[in-house]
């Protein structure tokens, strides 16, 4: 519907002055505003990443691309009945403003009562992963990746774990959690050639020139989780 669709995000004044300068351009950029504007929206991300996924898989390269399943929170009154614990909480605001890095780990049901984020969400479906996220960054000229400890594998829900560990995602993931195996798996791996080629499909998919994307191992899927239009960029040329 209507809501669902609608841009979320209100740009903070650094990103403003960004936009207003490309679309003088003042500042040369590659990228316009309508190709960049699917990232910024995670309602919309999620069916990037959807399609990102099938691209690759219909090529038939020997291994499997999947996305996490993603509910569309639109306020306190929205229907939660089906979400999947445990989960995580994002603004549906992917970047271009403070909240976007506000996240949420929602162990149990009511996690969701007491989470303290506002605003439109947007619900993830958590993946065990090895405690393994791989970061690849995409330029003009090629690609790197960057592989960083993520959240551990939450395997069982226990009474002792709290309902919701919320955290800012601008400064790092919670890595370590007491209850829980914690610690990153040696052993999880991405073979080279598959990020080439989830790169080159990314590309045709996305139609940016400088953008990232986040992907975990889960058995032997790769599991795409996150796209974004490098918001540190902004943050640390923008002021």
């Amino acid at each position: 519907d209507e809501d669902h669709h609608r841009l979320v995000p209100v740009f903070s004044p650094a990103f403003e002055r960004f936009r207003l300068l490309t679309e003088s351009r003042e500042i040369p950029w590659t990228d316009s505003l309508a190709s960049m504007r699917p990232v910024f929206d995670r309602s919309s991300m999620a069916e990037l990443m959807d399609a990102i996924a099938a691209t690759f898989n219909e090529r038939g390269f020997g291994l499997r691309i999947a996305t996490p399943r993603s509910w569309s929170i639109l306020g306190h009154d929205s229907d939660v009945s089906d979400l999947v614990y445990p989960c995580l909480i994002k603004s549906r605001a992917a970047c271009g403003v403070p909240e976007s890095h506000q996240m949420a780990l929602v162990l149990r049901e009511e996690g969701m009562i007491e989470c303290e984020m506002e605003g439109q969400l947007v619900a993830q479906e958590f993946i065990n992963h090895g405690g393994v996220l791989f970061k690849v960054y995409v330029g003009r000229g090629g690609y790197i990746v960057n592989r960083r400890s993520s959240l551990p594998d939450i395997h069982t829900v226990t009474e002792e774990m709290p309902s919701i560990i919320e955290f800012d995602s601008l400064y790092g993931l919670p890595t370590r959690l007491p209850w829980v195996a914690s610690g990153a798996d040696e052993h999880v791996s991405v073979p080279d050639e598959v990020f080439a080629e989830l790169v080159a499909v990314a590309r045709d998919v996305v139609r940016l020139t400088v953008f990232g994307f986040d992907v975990v191992r889960r058995g032997d899927d790769v599991v795409i989780v996150d796209i974004n239009y490098l918001p540190r960029l902004f943050s640390g040329a923008l002021g």
